[in-house]
Formats: C-alpha cells, sequence, structure tokens
C-alpha cells in the first residue's frame, strides 16, 4: 500500500512540473503585457513589435506589415479589365518615391438572360462581351428548355433517322438556294451525319455551315458542289472518300478532331490555293490533293504520313512543317512512280522545324525541289545552302534534286554518301574539301558535272558515281585513290582529260587514259579508243558509252575483255581481237555496230550476252573450232551441249537467238 502511495505521489510531481513555466519553472501559463512598437513600418520596409511576460519576462516578437504608399495624385497607367488587372503610379506621400500600384480586375459582369445561336446558349459579359456557361440547347418539342431557343428546320432539307438514334442530313431540295445552315438537331435529336451524296453537284450552293456535333461526313457528300468555303467543327472525327472532290472550294478550317484526310478528299478542287493542317491531322490519304490548285501547305501534326499520289501535279510551290512535327513518313517506295509530290513541278522549297527528328529515306525525291532549310535549333538535322546534312555537318542527307549551279561541301566532310547528289539534274559542279576519304554508289549520277577534281585525302570510290552523267569532260584523281571501283560505269559523256597524280601509288595516267600502276589492267581509255602497250586486262565497262570510235586493234598481249568493256559504243563497227586473248566476259560488245567478228584461236570462254543487242552482228568466225560447247546461263558445266561453230552466219545467229544467254566454253 505504501508503495502505491508513493508511486502516486511521484506521478503528481511529474505532472505538476510539466505544468510549469520551461524558462522559470514557476507558474503554469504566461501573463503577457501589451504589445510594445520596436521599429515602425513604413511603406517600403515592415516594421517590429514585442511583449513581455509578467511573470518570467519571456518575450514575443512578431512582423508589422507594410504601411500602403499614399498616393495623393495619380495617374492610371493601364485600366483593369474583366480578368487583367490594371495599374495606377504616383509619387508617394510617404517615401516620396515614384511607385505603381495593383488595380484589381474587374470580373465579369454578365447578364442573368441567355442569349443564344442556333447550337447552343450562353451568358455573355456586358463589359468584355465574353461567353459564359456555354452549352448545347436542351431541346423538347422543338424548344430549349433553358433559354426559350426554338428548332429552326431549313424545309429543304431531308433527313434519316440511324441506327445510333441520331439524325443524318441526307439532301437538299431547292435548286436555286446558294446557302445552306445545317442545325445541330432535328426534332429534338442530335445531327451527327451527312450523308453520301447528300449535296453532290448542287452548283448553286456556295455556302454550307456545319454546326458543333456533326462527326461524320460521307463519301462525296459535297462532290461537285458550287461551295467556296467551310470549317469543318471540332466534333467531326471520320470523312469518307472524296467528300470536297472536284468542288469550288477556295478555303477551308479544321477542326481539332480529324486524324485522316480520306481518298480524294480535295481530288481536282482546282481553286483551293493554301491549306494549315492542324496537329490533330496523322494521315493524308491517296491522292487527297490530287491535281488541286495548292500552292502552300502548312503540317502540324507530331506525326505524319503522306499516302501514294496524295498531292501529285498540285501546283504546290512551298511546304511548312511546324513546330511540334516530329516524325515524316510515307506509304510508297522509292521507285514507286505514285509518290506523293509526283508531278510536281512547282515545288521548289521545304521547311522544317527544330522537333523533326525522323523522316523517311526518299521523301525529298522531288525533282523540283531547290531547298530545304532547317531550324538552326534542330538537334538531329542541319541545312547548308539548301541541302538537307546531320546535324555536325558530317554526312549529306538528302541534295534538292533541283539545285542548280555549284556545291561547296564543307570541312566537316569526310565521306559522300551514296545517292548523295542523284539525279541533282541542274548541279554543274562539286567542289570536294580535302577532308574528304570515300565516296558513295551513285554520287554524282545523273548530275550536269562537267570536271571533277579528286583531292588526295580521297582513297575509295564505290561504283558508278558518274553514271547517267552527260557532260563529263575533265577528271583528275588525287595521290590517295586506292580503290577506283567502277567509277566510270554507266557515264555517258565521253571525258576529254583524264589526269592522276604522279604520287599515286595504285593508278597513273596514259595519254588520258587510266591504268594500274604497272600498265597492265585499262581501267578507262581515252576518248580516241587507244590502248597502250603492256595491258594485259580490258576492265569492266573501259570504253563504255564511247560513240567516237569506230576501229578498234586490241593489241597482242591482253587477254582478258571484261563485263560490259565495250558496251554502247554505238559507232564500234570493227574490232580486231589478238592471238593473245583468252576470255571475253558478258556484255562485252553490247549494244555495238559490230557486223562480223573473228574469235581468235586461244579464246576458251565467252561469257553470257556478250554480243547483246549487237542487231548487225551477220558473222561470228571462230578460229579454232574444236570442242566449243554451250551452258545456260545459271546451269551447272554437266548440263553443257555441244555446238557446232563452223559456219559464221549461223554463230552470229546463235548468238542473238537460240544460245543469246549461254556461256560458251572448250574448257
Amino acid at each position: 500500500m505504501k508503495k502505491k502511495t508513493l508511486l502516486f505521489l511521484l506521478t503528481l510531481l511529474v505532472f505538476s512540473t510539466a505544468l510549469l513555466c520551461v524558462s522559470c519553472k514557476k507558474h503554469t501559463q504566461h501573463t503577457y503585457g501589451e504589445w510594445t512598437t520596436v521599429k515602425q513600418a513604413t511603406c517600403t520596409e515592415k516594421g517590429e513589435r514585442e511583449r513581455v511576460c509578467t511573470e518570467c519576462k519571456d518575450k514575443q516578437t512578431e512582423e508589422i506589415e507594410k504601411l500602403e504608399h499614399d498616393i495623393a495624385d495619380f495617374e492610371i497607367t493601364k485600366q483593369p479589365d474583366c480578368l487583367t488587372n490594371g495599374e495606377k503610379s504616383g509619387v508617394c506621400q510617404l517615401c516620396k518615391q515614384s511607385v505603381r500600384v495593383p488595380i484589381e480586375a474587374l470580373g465579369h459582369d454578365s447578364s442573368t438572360e441567355w442569349k443564344f445561336g442556333d447550337n447552343t446558349h450562353w451568358h455573355q459579359c456586358s463589359r468584355c462581351n465574353e461567353k459564359t456557361d456555354e452549352s448545347y440547347h436542351s431541346v423538347k418539342d422543338g424548344v430549349c428548355q433553358v433559354c426559350g431557343w426554338q428548332e429552326k428546320i431549313t424545309a429543304e432539307l431531308t433527313f434519316e433517322l440511324l441506327s445510333d438514334g441520331t439524325y443524318a442530313v441526307t439532301g437538299f431540295t431547292n435548286e436555286e438556294a446558294t446557302a445552306v445552315v445545317i442545325p445541330a438537331t432535328y426534332q429534338g435529336i442530335a445531327i451527327t451525319t451527312i450523308g453520301a451524296n447528300a449535296f453532290k453537284s448542287k452548283k448553286n450552293i456556295t455556302s454550307v455551315t456545319i454546326p458543333e456535333g456533326i462527326t461524320t461526313l460521307k463519301s462525296q457528300c459535297f462532290y461537285g458542289s458550287g461551295i467556296t468555303s467551310i470549317v469543318l467543327p471540332d466534333t467531326l472525327t471520320i470523312c469518307e472518300e472524296g467528300v470536297f472532290q472536284q468542288s469550288k472550294l477556295e478555303s477551308v478550317t479544321f477542326g481539332a478532331g480529324l486524324s485522316e484526310l480520306p481518298k480524294n478528299m480535295f481530288w481536282f478542287c482546282s481553286k483551293l490555293t493554301s491549306v494549315s493542317l492542324p496537329a490533330s491531322v496523322t494521315s493524308i490519304g491517296e491522292s487527297a490533293f490530287y491535281s488541286s490548285g495548292l500552292t502552300e501547305l502548312t503540317v502540324s501534326g507530331q506525326t505524319v504520313n503522306f499516302g501514294k499520289n496524295s498531292f501529285r501535279s498540285s501546283k504546290l510551290e512551298k511546304i511548312v512543317f511546324a513546330e511540334g512535327v516530329e516524325k515524316i513518313t510515307e506509304t510508297t517506295s522509292y521507285m514507286d512512280t505514285s509518290k506523293p509530290f509526283y508531278s510536281c513541278a512547282k515545288l521548289t522549297e521545304i521547311e522544317l522545324p527544330s522537333t523533326v527528328s525522323s523522316i523517311y529515306s526518299y521523301f525529298f525525291t522531288i525533282p523540283s525541289l531547290k531547298s530545304i532549310k532547317v531550324d538552326e535549333k534542330n538537334a538531329v538535322y542541319s541545312s547548308l545552302d539548301g541541302i538537307l546534312y546531320d546535324k555536325a555537318m558530317t554526312t549529306i542527307k538528302k541534295a534538292p534534286e533541283g539545285i542548280e549551279g555549284t556545291v561547296n561541301i564543307p570541312a566537316s566532310m569526310t565521306a559522300i554518301p551514296k545517292n548523295a547528289f542523284n539525279q541533282c539534274l541542274k548541279l554543274t559542279a562539286v567542289n570536294l574539301h580535302s577532308a574528304v576519304k570515300t565516296i558513295g554508289e551513285n554520287a554524282f549520277s545523273g548530275t550536269k558535272i562537267s570536271s571533277m577534281s579528286f583531292p588526295d585525302s580521297v582513297e575509295k570510290i564505290t561504283g558508278n558515281i558518274f553514271r547517267s552523267c552527260t557532260e563529263l569532260k575533265s577528271v583528275h584523281i588525287g595521290s590517295g585513290l586506292t580503290n577506283i571501283g567502277e567509277m566510270f560505269n554507266g557515264c555517258k559523256s565521253v571525258i576529254d582529260t583524264i589526269t592522276v597524280s604522279e604520287q599515286n601509288a595504285t593508278y597513273k595516267s596514259v595519254n588520258n587514259a587510266v591504268l594500274s600502276k604497272d600498265g597492265t589492267i585499262l581501267y578507262r581509255a581515252n576518248k580516241n579508243g587507244e590502248i597502250p602497250e603492256g595491258v594485259v586486262k580490258i576492265a569492266e565497262y573501259a570504253f563504255e558509252n564511247n560513240e567516237l570510235i569506230t576501229n578498234i586493234i586490241i593489241p597482242e598481249g591482253v587477254e582478258r575483255v571484261l563485263r560490259g568493256a565495250f558496251s554502247n559504243c554505238t559507232n564500234l563497227v570493227t574490232v580486231k581481237l589478238p592471238s593473245s586473248l583468252r576470255l571475253i566476259e558478258s556484255y562485252a560488245f553490247q549494244n555495238t555496230a559490230i557486223s562480223e567478228i573473228t574469235i581468235t584461236e586461244q579464246v576458251v570462254n565467252i561469257e553470257c550476252w556478250a554480243f547483246d543487242q549487237c542487231t548487225k552482228l551477220a558473222k561470228v568466225t571462230f578460229a579454232n573450232t574444236e570442242n566449243w560447247k554451250v551452258t545456260k546461263n545459271g546451269a551447272s558445266s554437266s548440263s553443257a551441249v555441244a555446238v557446232d561453230v563452223t559456219n559464221a552466219e549461223i554463230n552470229a545467229e546463235n548468238f542473238l537467238g537460240q544460245y543469246y544467254a549461254y556461256r560458251w566454253s572448250t574448257l
């Protein structure tokens, strides 16, 4: 019992002590006196006041807020409106400073009376006329139950009740009317659709108002109509094929709900000159603007896919991709003639934003295009003189095919990629910087380049870089080139001057011909068709497309005439083969004017199509007529068939006919 009493007294003592003043332990609650100002507040600085406990002298402090400026004479520098604060200025009588003081926004002064239009009702501010509380009519028996608006139905419109319980406008019977306003409801039920062919060929109608709430435009609903402008509502999400095809449309404003422009949407709308596609549109359907009058296009969608022929034969001059566009694609391939901008002969300029990071490889295959511009803030691409590069300008992404004159390659580039200037038909010169090391296939194909000097830095050329070039007259090869590849294959120009640096360890030039350093391989003959002594092998396409030569005597020592060596020498009439010759490869004399030729005794192999398109070939004489066999291209040697080569006329017929695609061999 004594222990319990003692425990109780100890607990009471602890509790009592806890109620005492923390600082002096003498009383349980502070008794503070009046507040005393320590620092007066001004209009520029806060003040301070304090009070003291009468028992223990504990002190409390707190801030005194700044005084308001006392402006006797003020000037309103900005009037407040319903939503934005205004401002007044003047000299404060307290601090003697020039000050600016905000004037609170007034707030809307909306009337209690409802205002209404054909589709919605709202309250309206008397000051700024802004609409508040706007909503669609709530119609019963033709009357809005909120604002009293009465539904007005154009008598000439016809309707159909759809399976989802909404209405479609199906037609218009008034042949004299020029304007149509489509209501949002019919008999109190929403109208969501404009039906197929509803206004087709209504040439008198120049204006149609489409209300919010319309979700679908059925196929050809305005086909061939006289409509000149249209505003599409935000609620529209579905358009079917050819909705405005061949109409008189001059302008269109898109809502925010449409993601795909359907096939033939504006097909042959010849008066439609400018279109701005909103961010919602991500796909442009096949032939959507085919043969339209469109001259300028603005695209805003984050990802945009261009369909086949989508702008084919239009008058498009410029495309602007707005900020926000990230990816550009199309549904066609490189060689597809249904590409989006096929036959857009006036399209010269494309602008790309800072946001674009991915572009379909062949999107810019547009013959008329002269300039591709990129926002300098773009992290993936850059542009210089109208050419599209990667950001660091180390490689060309695309040179526009309509580019003209001379291009100077920047010092940052070490490689000219495949197809870099392919089909730039008006390009006349490319100046390579001394940093360039490699040049890809077809790099200058189809250009009008007349002269090319490869600096000593160039080490490798992949092949066909001058394919279809018709104006090339002068080429210089620097000291660094170790792999000439098929540089001149497909070149259609007879080159006057070809020189090679004396320091080049792999090649040399003799009388404007290119040979291996030891002189045994002829890579490119001069325009006179001369074959220097010491040549053992005539390389692929060495004489190709030389229309100046008429007679060729291949000197002794030559053992091989490789693929296409004399291809398309269309005026070459006579060829004398040396006794040292052993091999004639495919297409060696393709499309020449040779009428007869003697296959010398040491020849053991003539590959397929050696005399392809030699329509004048009448005699092929074999010096060695023993053991000749023919094997169809691609077949095994075990299927070889013996052939009699003793008759020169029949041999010629066989080379062009029965054994055209066969390999001839005595092995």
